[in-house]
């Protein structure tokens, strides 16, 4: 079941979904993976026999497993919610077990007559240290930016980030080098800067994520990035509910919320069903 993070079809980051009695061998869910050849396949499981709002999740790239994806994981509760009543909606949140542990989601809306909903996730925060291990001309060769544009380096078992000044060079219009950020030794790297530097003012800030390493070139709009990127900035910004825009060529508008007692982030996104089918295996 393909699926995008958007109210609109053709728009935003696509996933597909697929509803399982049980996992299969992981060689048959990579084979899956790679016949979608999105930058995410998530795979359900109910928790126990007619469970309807607790399941475990798992998300896959085309070349590998990944412990966190969140816009998969908004898809697939998209998908759940789409299939239950709206008494059942109502009644609590999906819960997901995870590599990350425990991920909620909650139903907001739905627009039936677009086969979409709105539904917020809660993820857990993702902090970055300052790494200077990094090497910066590494960083600069693959996104064409010199070492003064360079504000942040930091690192976590997420992957990196960076930050930039986008004054000189605007973020989307930045050609990256893949063959450079597959060098470095990260699943991924999230190029951000803050939108007093670019173009977007109407959002707090901007970011594209890229991971190679994980055979996704570029992630139209990564939930799991803002996990990182809601941690940096509450503390940078001092503030702690977010508009951003991840700046792909699909693009994608996040609202971000981060609770800094609960070390969560929540997270609000559309998604539409674009098409429906089955796999015989």
């Amino acid at each position: 079941m393909p699926l995008v993070e958007t109210a609109f079809a053709f728009a935003g980051n696509p996933a597909a979904v697929m509803i399982l009695e049980k996992f299969p061998a992981d060689d048959i869910l990579f084979k899956i993976s790679r016949e979608f050849n999105l930058s995410e396949t998530a795979f359900i499981v109910p928790k126990y026999e007619g469970s309807t709002h607790e399941f475990h999740l798992r998300w896959f790239t085309p070349t590998a497993e990944v412990p966190l994806c969140g816009h998969a994981t908004l898809a697939s509760s998209h998908v759940l919610f789409t299939q239950m009543t709206e008494k059942q909606r109502q009644s609590g949140p999906l819960r997901f077990h995870t590599l990350s542990g425990e991920l909620s989601v909650e139903f907001k809306t739905a627009a039936p007559e677009k086969l979409s909903t709105r539904n917020e996730m809660s993820l857990p925060e993702l902090v970055m240290t300052p790494d200077l291990s990094i090497d910066r001309n590494v960083l600069c060769d693959a996104f064409g930016i010199t070492e003064n544009q360079i504000l942040f380096v930091g690192s976590c078992h997420w992957g990196v980030l960076v930050e930039i000044d986008a004054s000189t060079t605007p973020l989307h219009a930045i050609k990256p080098n893949f063959k450079a950020i597959a060098s470095v030794n990260a699943s991924a790297i999230l190029l951000a800067t803050q939108c007093g530097t670019d173009l977007h003012g109407e959002y707090d800030f901007i970011s594209r994520m890229f991971a190679p390493n994980l055979g996704v070139n570029e992630d139209p709009v990564c939930g799991s990035a803002h996990s990182v990127l809601a941690h940096y900035y509450a503390n940078k910004l001092n503030k702690s509910e977010f508009k951003a825009f991840q700046a792909s060529a699909r693009g994608g508008e996040i609202h971000v919320v981060y609770d800094a007692v609960a070390g969560r982030v929540r997270i609000a996104g559309d998604a539409v069903t674009v098409s429906k089918g089955v796999i015989y295996m």
